[in-house]
């Protein structure tokens, strides 16, 4: 189990995460107008601002058929890993028990 775990996190990191960061980062533009080395302030469009925060608040149920389809995409992503790498099943409560304790990480951290 531990080897799957490794694999997931090293997709949200280098695939999920890096990937939104480098999404985010093209969408921002520098403080001064010029970017700052010593700084490294960038800011975030309002029209970002306003599309994420409504999106981040919304319940995967309200989303709409295309946001869904996105947040399926990468939950398919994630069971190729498991496909791939588990031979062995995982049942629903396991599955369960790790998808709260994500959640629950997320909420320490906020």
């Amino acid at each position: 189990m531990e080897d799957i775990r490794e694999k997931i996190a090293k997709y949200i990191h280098d695939e999920n995460w890096s990937g939104w960061m480098e999404y985010l980062f093209s969408k921002c533009y520098p403080a001064t107008g010029q970017f700052d080395k010593n700084t490294g302030e960038l800011i975030i469009p309002k029209w970002a601002v306003d599309r994420w925060m409504k999106q981040m608040r919304i319940p995967y149920e309200q989303l709409s058929e295309r946001e869904k389809e996105s947040d399926r995409k990468e939950a398919d992503r994630i069971l190729q890993i498991i496909n791939k790498k588990v031979k062995v099943e995982i049942n629903d409560k396991e599955i369960y028990k790790i998808i709260e304790n994500q959640k629950n990480k997320k909420k320490q951290r906020l």
